[in-house]
C-alpha cells in the first residue's frame, strides 16, 4: 500500500500506487506536508496576497511587491491599481502620484517642485496656480508668494520666481 505524497490526497488510505491520488487544486496548499492525507481538508486556500497557480502545491507564495490580491484561494496575483503602490497596494502618499500607464507598482513618483497633490492614492499631481510655487518634490500644496510679490505664470518652484508688483499695479497676493 502507497501513502498520497505532501500536496495530495485520497477517499481512501493505502492505495496501490499514488497516481490515484488527487492533487490540491491552484490556489490551495497542503501546508502541513504530512502524506497520506485522506480527505480534500488539507488543501487549504491561499490567503489574501497569497497564491498558488498550480496544482499539488505544498505551500501558497506571497504576491511580489506591486502585487495583490483581495481574495482568498488566488491563483495569481494582480498589479496595483493606478495610485496604489507596494506589498499591499496601499494609497499613494499626499505629494506623491502613480500614473495610468506606470509598469511597476513597487512605488510611487514623487510630484516634482512646481507641482503638488493633497489627496492620497492619486495618478498625477497638480501644477502650481499663478502666485504660487512649490519648492519641494512631494509637496502636498503650494505656497503663495508674499504679499506685495507675484508669479506671473503656473509652475513656480522657488520663493525667487515671485517678483515685486509694478507701479500702480494690482497687489494680488495681499495678506
Amino acid at each position: 500500500c502507497t501513502a498520497c505524497p505532501a500536496g495530495t490526497y485520497s477517499g481512501s488510505a493505502g492505495l496501490a500506487s499514488i497516481h490515484l491520488c488527487t492533487p490540491c487544486p491552484p490556489g490551495k496548499a497542503h501546508v502541513d506536508k504530512t502524506p497520506g492525507a485522506t480527505t480534500a481538508d488539507v488543501c487549504e486556500p491561499c490567503d489574501v496576497s497569497m497564491f498558488q497557480s498550480t496544482s499539488g502545491a505544498t505551500e501558497c507564495s506571497a504576491c511580489p511587491v506591486g502585487f495583490s490580491n483581495r481574495r482568498r484561494e488566488s491563483t495569481a496575483c494582480e498589479m496595483c491599481a493606478a495610485g496604489r503602490f507596494g506589498d499591499s497596494c496601499e494609497d499613494c502618499p499626499t505629494g506623491w502620484f502613480r500614473p495610468v500607464d506606470s509598469t511597476t507598482a513597487s512605488e510611487c513618483e514623487t510630484c516634482p517642485a512646481g507641482f503638488f497633490q493633497r489627496d492620497e492614492g492619486t495618478t498625477f499631481c497638480f501644477e502650481c496656480e499663478a502666485g504660487t510655487y512649490s519648492r519641494d518634490t512631494g509637496s502636498p500644496a503650494c505656497q503663495a508668494c508674499d504679499p506685495g510679490l507675484y508669479f506671473p505664470s503656473k509652475r513656480g518652484s522657488s520663493a525667487t520666481d515671485c517678483r515685486a508688483c509694478e507701479v500702480g499695479g494690482t497687489v494680488p497676493n495681499e495678506a
